[in-house]
């Protein structure tokens, strides 16, 4: 029966015509040791995961010329179960359980002379359901013989320090050449040059400059860059682009200096309007009493920019001209002007406008009366009058009088009580001679009445 079975199982694992299905899916990994002592053993399982349900799995395994598989067992079950060392292959069919996920078969490996150089220990494992192949994985293990007790020499310099790495010494094993190493002292780090410009910074855009080390060492870090600042523009001075009048801006401009031609290279400012910078006014024409006169200005900027201005009539004060005016007769002031009164404005009285209710105008002619009431508050002395017509305008002086001021007591009983000599005596002589011809007449008429009696 064994050897029925066993022929089922050949024909299984021999089969030409294998149909895959996802077989690349799912993991297998080797655990164990990396390094066995030279005459010695060591167990390593192989697992596998993400594997679908199967009937049957088999595995293939190989090691370097410096090691030899003693032994292999499955750590799945199966009715069908077999491990052929000489062929270096396992299979396991009619499984207990389809999931084989886990630990799946265990290899016992013995070193049996030294490795120069690590030696792989490869394992396939490849899982059917049927005919079809679900899973197919390889995976190796690297492997080192090595003494049980190692025979050092002395430490030397296996590579020299570098900018990024220390200096690495070593140390080999005269048995097995099983090599330590170690690393010694610190890095150099880059000694780098100076500063070389890359990239040219514009007036708008930075540039780069970059540095390397000076060993030529090609390690991380061996070449540093850092940005320039864009320069900005160099401006040149202001030119006038577009002169200023006396109503209008100009504009002046200025160039970067290095022509790049890049944004903002060119810059514009107002410049603001002149104004007008008038000359003296020039009569043109005198004015009269009839008519205005007109004078003129003309811009020192701009000959062509004038301004003219009429000059107003000078009417003639007609009445009340350069007047004195008693204050003590209480009277109402008259002054009068040629200008037509359809064109009367305003009164003045020492550059200031009378209230209208202080006069009167005459409709037929420019007559202004000023009432006495507004004369009483003129101080004594000298007021210029001027009489505002729409085109033109008169003007006159009053000289207004003071009203003499009342004797006080004192001063009237002093009179009373004074001698009376000088000019009083005269004024009492006079009086006597004027009764005296009074008499003298009143008797010379009534004499001369008596004889024509």
């Amino acid at each position: 029966m064994k050897k029925v079975l066993s022929i089922i199982m050949a024909v299984a694992l021999l089969c030409t015509v294998i149909i895959t299905a996802n077989a690349d899916a799912g993991t297998a990994t080797i655990t164990g040791d990396d390094a066995i002592a030279i005459g010695s053993s060591k167990d390593y399982t192989i697992s596998i995961s993400g594997c679908a349900d199967a009937t049957s799995v088999a595995v293939a395994f190989s090691c370097g010329e410096s090691f030899s598989i003693t032994a292999g067992s499955w750590l799945k079950s199966g009715t069908m179960s077999t491990v052929d060392l000489e062929k270096n292959k396992a299979g396991l069919g009619l499984l207990a359980s389809p999931n084989i996920n886990g630990d799946l078969f265990k290899l016992t490996v013995k070193a049996d002379d030294v490795a120069a150089t690590a030696q792989d220990l490869t394992v396939t494992v490849t899982a059917k359901n049927g005919a079809n192949v679900i899973f197919e994985k390889t995976v190796t293990k690297a492997l080192t013989a090595a003494c049980a007790e190692h025979t050092f020499g002395d430490w030397s310099q296996k590579t020299a320090a570098t900018c990024t790495k220390p200096e690495v010494e070593h140390r080999v094993c005269s048995v097995c050449g099983y090599e330590e190493t170690k690393e010694v002292g610190a890095v150099l780090e880059h000694s780098f040059g100076e500063w070389q410009v890359t990239t040219p910074a514009t007036c708008t855009t930075a540039g780069e400059e970059t540095r390397t080390c000076t060993r030529e060492c090609g390690e991380p870090g061996a070449t540093e860059t850092r940005p320039i600042n864009a320069l900005g523009h160099n401006f040149g001075e202001w030119t006038e682009t577009t002169p200023a009048t006396c109503t209008t801006a100009g504009v002046e401009t200025r160039t970067c200096t290095r022509e790049c031609g890049e944004e903002g290279a060119t810059e514009t400012r107002p410049i603001a309007a002149l104004g007008h910078d008038w000359g003296e006014w020039v009569v043109v024409k005198e004015a009269t009493d009839t008519e205005m006169g007109l004078k003129q200005r003309v811009c020192k900027n701009n000959s062509e920019h004038t301004e003219t201005l009429d000059i107003p009539i000078t009417y003639k004060i007609t009445e009340g001209d350069k007047a004195d005016y008693k204050a003590a007769d209480k009277q109402d002031f008259v002054v009068a002007s040629s200008a037509d009164p359809a064109k009367f404005l305003a009164l003045e009285i020492d550059g200031k406008m009378v209230d209208p209710s202080n006069f009167t105008v005459d409709p037929d002619y420019t007559k202004i009366t000023i009432k006495a009431e507004y004369m009483a508050t003129l101080a004594a002395g000298p007021h210029d009058v001027t009489i505002v017509s729409t085109d033109g305008a008169a003007n006159t002086t009053v000289e207004v009088e003071a009203i003499p001021a009342p004797a006080t007591e004192e001063e009237t009983e002093s009179e009373n009580t004074s001698p009376k000599t000088g000019a009083n005596s005269m004024v009492e002589l006079w009086i006597m001679l004027s009764i005296l011809a009074a008499g003298a007449y009143v008797t010379t008429y009534l004499v001369k009445k008596s004889k024509a009696n």
